[in-house]
């Protein structure tokens, strides 16, 4: 029944489609009197296919979740550096040097000059007493002679000799022979200075002092060349350079005392015959 209506309708449609077709040729007069008439409308009923719907949806199963696995990092490789080329070295030839021999020169030295040296006394040194020693040392086959005489040396070569002094500058002369005959020549001046006039200073104790101890320190000052005595003992004397021409004489001396007043006598006398007598006094309280 579906398919003869669908036969039907397109049996109707088939003039329909063939008037479009053929244009305005294909139109039918309509008598007047038919447009007056009802136009009766004829519905046809297509039947619809229906899908019956089902009463209960299905529930979709949910999807199980995967759990990925992380992947793990790959290092990314480092590129590889060319491995750099050391050029070969080209070897250069060797130049070896020709050693020309040198002409031995015959030594045109004559013998070696003996050593000589002035250990004493020094250069410019200055002296009252009338004789020094001058001594020092030199090779020991050498013959020493100080301004023209001989002086001993030992076989260490150790020469000293006694030489005498005159008031004012003296000079020395050293020389040294070897047995070749070689001379080694030095010099050294030595001054002596004239007699002093004769002096003496009491530093201490002064004069008239009261003191509790059974001893009394003088001490004092006199001429380099002087001779002391206290109340008749001799009283050694202590020299001092001052400078290269000056000198003096120094003493120090432990007194015993007696109870009461002391009176000491101190005299100094030279060469020359000069003589100076001092007297103090000192006061020895128990």
């Amino acid at each position: 029944m579906k398919f003869r209506t669908h036969n039907l309708i397109l049996l109707n449609l088939v003039p329909v489609l063939l008037c479009v077709l053929l244009g305005i040729g294909c139109v039918t007069s309509i008598p007047r009197e038919s447009l007056n008439q009802e136009v009766q409308t004829v519905v046809v009923e297509v039947p619809t296919e229906v899908n019956e719907m089902p009463s209960s949806m299905p529930t979709p199963e949910p999807t199980p979740y995967l759990e990925q696995e992380t992947p793990e990092p790959i290092s990314t490789p480092k590129p590889i550096e060319p491995s750099k080329v050391i050029p070969t070295a080209t070897p250069q030839p060797t130049i070896v040097a020709t050693q020309v021999p040198t002409p031995t020169k015959e030594s045109s030295q004559g013998p070696t000059s003996p050593s000589l040296e002035i250990l004493g006394p020094l250069n410019n040194s200055s002296f009252s007493s009338d004789s020094v020693i001058i001594y020092g040392t030199s090779d020991a086959k050498s013959k020493i002679t100080i301004n023209g005489s001989s002086s001993q040396i030992d076989s260490d070569g150790n020469f000293y000799s006694e030489v005498e002094l005159i008031t004012g500058i003296n000079q020395f002369t050293i020389v040294s022979t070897s047995e070749s005959n070689v001379l080694t020549t030095k010099s050294i001046n030595i001054f002596k200075t004239a007699p002093q006039t004769l002096f003496i200073s009491i530093t201490k104790p002064l004069n008239q002092t009261v003191i509790t101890s059974s001893y009394v320190q003088i001490s004092g000052l006199t001429s380099p060349d002087a001779k002391l005595k206290i109340d008749g003992v001799s009283v050694p004397i202590t020299i001092e350079r001052l400078d290269p021409a000056n000198m003096i004489g120094l003493f120090d001396h432990m007194y015993l005392l007696g109870a009461g007043l002391n009176l000491i006598n101190i005299n100094v006398t030279n060469e020359s015959g000069d003589t100076i007598d001092k007297l103090i006094s000192v006061i020895h309280s128990n």
